[in-house]
């Protein structure tokens, strides 16, 4: 979830594709405060309970930021982050279990590596 710039109005949006050992573009999004996940195969998902926003698994979406989820939807958790810098680059590592959380069904989404801004 971020903003295309200041003046935007928040929007979530998914899902950029990322292999393993490869490198993805989620997109271009205003500095500052943003907000992500990342999940791979059999649910393994990356990032803090910050907080949690509504998402479509499985397929590309792009929805306003609202509060309560419609149908398709489900609620997850996301990391926020703060960027102050031009670039932002997400390093996902895998090593087998260890940090695994499940999360809903799973989605079959690659083995993501990086997520960039």
């Amino acid at each position: 979830m971020a903003r295309q710039n200041q003046n935007a109005p928040w929007l979530v949006q998914g899902w950029a594709m990322v292999y393993a050992n490869g490198c993805g573009i989620a997109g271009n999004f205003a500095k500052g405060e943003f907000y992500a996940v990342g999940i791979g195969p059999n649910g393994m998902r990356w990032g803090n309970l910050d907080t949690s926003w509504c998402v479509v698994l499985g397929q590309r979406f792009q929805r306003p930021n609202n509060t309560a989820c419609q149908a398709g939807e489900v609620s997850i958790p996301f990391q926020r982050f703060q960027v102050t810098d031009e670039q932002f680059v997400w390093t996902l590592n895998f090593t087998g279990n260890a940090g695994s959380r499940p999360i809903g069904r799973p989605v079959d989404i690659g083995t993501p590596t990086q997520i960039g801004r």
